[in-house]
């Protein structure tokens, strides 16, 4: 008896979140479309959700000819190494800091820290 009278509770719940994901999903769904569209495709049937064509993978050869990804690697392994690196200097100070040094406030400091890393980004 509480099984069903909790289902039924949570039935309506269920389809909000099934349209607030079906809202997001649309964006995506889209730009798939999108992505294999012909170039002669373009125009008025743009924003059709529903291809009216013959899929191409054009546009992807074309993305690969014009755009200049061994750079784009190079910068993003430049910045994320920057970025470990300066993180590991700060995290290894506080981790000394946090076994080492007795002062106060360091029990409640250390939680806050360990709570902020396991709850989920907003």
């Amino acid at each position: 008896m509480i099984v069903k009278s909790v289902r039924a509770a949570l039935r309506p719940v269920r389809l909000f979140v099934m349209a607030l994901a079906l809202g997001w999903a649309v964006p995506f769904l889209w730009m798939l479309v999108a992505a294999f569209r012909p170039e002669r495709a373009a125009g008025a049937g743009m924003a059709s959700l529903v291809p009216d064509y013959v899929p191409t993978l054009a546009n992807f050869a074309e993305a690969w000819e014009l755009a200049d990804f061994a750079l784009y690697y190079l910068n993003t392994i430049i910045i994320c190494a920057g970025i470990l690196a300066v993180q590991l200097v700060t995290i290894s100070i506080a981790g000394y800091a946090f076994a080492r040094l007795r002062f106060p406030g360091r029990t409640c400091a250390r939680w806050r820290s360990s709570a902020s890393t396991i709850r989920s980004p907003a």
